[in-house]
């Protein structure tokens, strides 16, 4: 059945006084945009306090907005920057992409990982993983994509709560990293694509549907499972130290 105009426009007002728009970051393992919350906690990171940047708008990696996501024909930078931006800041080359490795886990282990959502706007998350073992060289979406991870019930998306008091928050969930890959640089990439926005797609019209808002983010881990190892750097004078080891925010190797 056709909506009226009036009803359109209702749903459309409503949208507005909810907030189309919504935040979120990947805090565990932390994010290149995000690392700076640690840098000075976390053994991993405190190494590199004089180098790593703040960001405080890892919460809006989201493309350079949905209208520059569309315009880029639904195209992204791999970790959230604008597709066509001259600099990707997440990106190699960028000033957050350090290639500080915040995480080493074991193979076919399953780890903790810990996503903040700052307002409450639908949708679901993806984890992707590349190895790809050259920090100075950009990854890309076609290594991503052939690794995408599953969540511990055995589903690639985890959708957000309806309740919007359960959507907000810090969300702990657990992924499943793949038994044949090792690498000494993974690039772990988060996806969040909302669902509050009024769209079309298939002859269909509603919530959720057609081209949505989308936020990322990428950690920088590496898949082993040894002893501690020093953490790589892209090519700076700066000296390495061993990072932590962890299935999470707990110091113990993954199982």
């Amino acid at each position: 059945m056709k909506l009226s105009i009036y009803s359109i426009f209702l749903i459309m007002a409503i949208m507005r006084m909810r907030g189309v728009e919504g935040h979120g970051r990947l805090l565990e393992p932390p994010s290149r945009s995000s690392m700076w919350r640690y840098k000075r906690t976390d053994p991993a990171l405190t190494p590199y306090t004089d180098i790593i940047q703040d960001n405080y708008d890892d919460n809006g990696l989201n493309c350079g907005g949905k209208q520059t996501q569309i315009d880029n024909g639904g195209k992204c930078g791999i970790c959230g920057d604008s597709y066509t931006a001259a600099v990707k800041e997440n990106e190699a080359g960028g000033k957050y992409a350090l290639g500080i490795i915040t995480r080493n886990y074991r193979p076919g282990s399953t780890i903790a990982v810990e996503v903040e959502i700052t307002a409450e706007h639908k949708g679901y998350f993806e984890f992707r993983l590349c190895p790809w073992n050259n920090v100075g060289l950009p990854v890309t979406q076609e290594c991503l994509d052939q690794r995408l991870l599953s969540f511990a019930d055995g589903q690639t998306k985890w959708y957000l709560p309806e309740q919007p008091e359960l959507a907000k928050g810090v969300h702990e969930l657990r992924i499943q990293l793949p038994s044949d890959v090792t690498c000494d640089q993974c690039l772990l990439q988060w996806r969040y694509r909302t669902g509050n926005s009024w769209g079309y797609e298939d002859s269909k019209q509603g919530l959720g549907l057609g081209q949505q808002e989308e936020f990322y983010g990428c950690s920088d881990v590496a898949i082993k499972g040894d002893l501690p190892f020093p953490s790589t750097l892209a090519p700076t004078s700066i000296s390495t130290s061993p990072a932590i080891i962890s299935e999470g925010p707990a110091t113990n190797i993954a199982e």
